[in-house]
């Protein structure tokens, strides 16, 4: 899997299960803007090589290999 994939979930998964726990069933509104809020700074977090980052601090690999031939 890539490193930027990775690095998405990482930062991905745990804000949007916190945001569904504590915003779902008073607030739903207000959860559908920080689903919104959290989809945009995953994508910044791509588009600047962050995520990449982040999956390196976890311990993922993040050195491209060549493909087997």
């Amino acid at each position: 899997m890539d490193a930027n994939i990775v690095g998405s979930l990482v930062f991905a998964v745990p804000a949007i299960a916190a945001a569904w726990l504590l915003l779902w069933r008073s607030y739903r509104p207000v959860f559908w803007s920080v689903l919104a809020m959290i989809v945009i700074a995953t994508g910044y977090l791509n588009a600047t090589g962050a995520a990449r980052d982040i999956a390196g601090s976890v311990g993922w690999s993040t050195v491209a290999t060549a493909p087997a031939r």
